[in-house]
């Protein structure tokens, strides 16, 4: 989720997110989406499962789409 207005900084929890997906898929080209704090909580509401962690840094939320995507 994207920072509320007033918050200025990247949240430093986005560049380890990036750094564990590039471990991960190589070379792959990845791209995260930010989606402001009503849009990540109406996308949650649909998700199939929610896992609940503890880490007390601002904006570590994340959505991980399960299944398979196509790139065109």
């Amino acid at each position: 989720m994207t920072p509320d207005h007033g918050y200025e900084q990247i949240p430093e929890i986005w560049n380890e997110y990036e750094n564990a997906l590039k471990k991960v898929f190589y070379n792959k080209k990845i791209i995260l989406n930010k989606f402001s704090r009503q849009e990540f909580y109406l996308r949650s509401k649909n998700a199939y499962a929610t896992i609940q962690t503890y880490d007390p840094r601002l904006y570590a939320d994340i959505i991980i789409r399960k299944g398979v995507v196509i790139e065109e």
